[in-house]
């Protein structure tokens, strides 16, 4: 009996107890150790710089969307001027100008610092971006860039009418264009229900009343600027045929990724050939 006793002491003292205990500590030390690792990894990898640096290169609407990823994104995205003027919410200054002489039907670039001369012939214009998400430049020659500077207007649309369901929709605080608008002029074909056209009854067609709308905005045209005329005159009025709508801006070129690339003698070319 006293032997028996002896031996459970002796396995209490030196049996399962001790090598738990052990257990632990390796558990212990293996999670102390990956913690650190990921700690280093995480202060070498997340830093806000590299995590702005990769954000940079998405695109618009993945850029919009990773903000739901996680915290750290959120918070280096927001905090982001660079990304945020990615986003059309941060104005940007321009890069470039145009400068088109109606004389010489001459179109060139030039930096925006440096001094033009400007007379009723010759015309200086920004370079700048529709909101890829929500605009589109309209099918009209005046899109193209050397129509667009001869007629000193470029013409855009919607390309989709955006849902006002939610107050606090980001694009409501988006920028029409990247470097921003200062004005924007609509026309949009409204459906009223007024008087049916008398030459083609039983149709359900009604007459249309066109709405123009301008929008005036010194620190940039934002979307919400605009919606807001055509929410309310649908409001009164009645829906907007999507299809019949343009908007079309003064003083501003959106040229495409071709042109930008164009070489001065080339850009010289394309305004002989409009001649």
């Amino acid at each position: 009996m006293a032997r028996c006793k002896r031996r459970r002491k002796d396995d209490d003292d030196t049996g399962e107890p001790r090598k738990a205990a052990r257990n632990n500590q390796t558990k212990s030390a293996v999670t102390t150790r990956g913690a650190a690792r990921r700690s280093l990894s995480d202060a070498a990898f997340l830093t806000t710089e590299l995590v702005e640096n990769v954000l940079s290169f998405l695109p618009m609407r993945d850029l919009l969307l990773d903000q739901r990823v996680c915290r750290k994104w959120a918070n280096t995205i927001t905090g982001s001027k660079q990304l945020q003027q990615a986003l059309y919410f941060a104005p940007a200054k321009p890069q470039i100008s145009w400068r088109y002489d109606h004389v010489e039907c001459t179109l060139s670039r030039m930096s925006p610092a440096a001094p033009a001369k400007r007379g009723p012939k010759v015309h200086v214009y920004n370079s700048a971006h529709l909101n890829p998400l929500l605009f589109r430049s309209d099918e009209d020659p005046c899109g193209i860039l050397i129509r667009a500077a001869v007629n000193g207007l470029e013409v855009f649309k919607f390309l989709r009418r955006p849902s006002t369901k939610y107050p606090e929709a980001s694009w409501k605080k988006m920028l029409l264009a990247q470097p921003p608008l200062k004005s924007v002029e609509g026309t949009f074909d409204i459906k009223g229900q007024c008087e049916p056209w008398s030459g083609r009854p039983g149709r359900g067609a009604f007459a249309r009343k066109i709405e123009e709308v301008e929008v005036v905005e010194w620190d940039g045209v934002r979307v919400w600027d605009v919606m807001k005329r055509i929410v309310a005159a649908e409001t009164s009025v009645g829906r907007i045929k999507w299809s019949r709508q343009w908007m079309r801006t003064t003083g501003t070129l959106f040229p495409t990724n071709e042109e930008l690339q164009m070489t001065d003698g080339e850009l010289a070319a394309l305004g002989q050939d409009s001649s």
